[in-house]
């Protein structure tokens, strides 16, 4: 793939995007494009996925799904979690990031719309997604958005370079 295509309006998933290209040290153009219309904000796994997988394959190749939904953990209540998928022209490749609880408050609110719109409430930061984030809030500064979306690109990423491995005489 000579680009990467990340539909988003979002540039922390940009930026995280090309994090990980670095890391990788794949000297890949990465491009923002027009995200498809927007969703309600994912709930469960499945859905958050499928939203992830949907943003990379409308892309096309070289597409970045990158999509934060809210999973219900049994026993443990309701987490924000981060799935990654790029889409390389046949296959899609998942990553996940990492996951963190929802306080009880937020997870209440959280349930009638989009994290995104009650941190920004709560917080009374605008487009606060766009920004840190809730685990930015959470953590007092001490992790942000972009750094949980760079390790879900990761995780996709890994799945790329094992594909590379496994089958050295295609084109990577």
């Amino acid at each position: 793939m000579d680009a990467l295509r990340v539909p988003t309006d979002n540039p922390l998933k940009v930026r995280a995007v090309r994090a990980a290209c670095r890391r990788f040290g794949w000297g890949v153009k990465v491009l923002q494009t027009a995200p498809p219309a927007r969703n309600a904000q994912p709930r469960g796994w499945v859905q958050t996925i499928r939203t992830a997988s949907r943003r990379a394959r409308l892309a096309g190749p070289g597409g970045v799904g990158i999509e934060s939904g809210i999973v219900e953990i049994a026993g443990f209540g309701p987490f924000n979690a981060v799935v990654c998928a790029v889409f390389d022209g046949k296959r899609m490749h998942l990553g996940l990031g990492p996951s963190f609880a929802l306080p009880h408050a937020i997870a209440k609110r959280a349930r009638r719309g989009e994290l995104g719109d009650v941190m920004d409430r709560l917080t009374g930061i605008r487009l606060s997604k766009r920004r840190g984030g809730a685990i930015a809030h959470l953590t007092r500064g001490k992790l942000g958005r972009a750094e949980l979306l760079e390790q879900a690109v990761l995780m996709a990423f890994a799945s790329l370079e094992r594909l590379c491995l496994a089958y050295p005489f295609q084109p990577c």
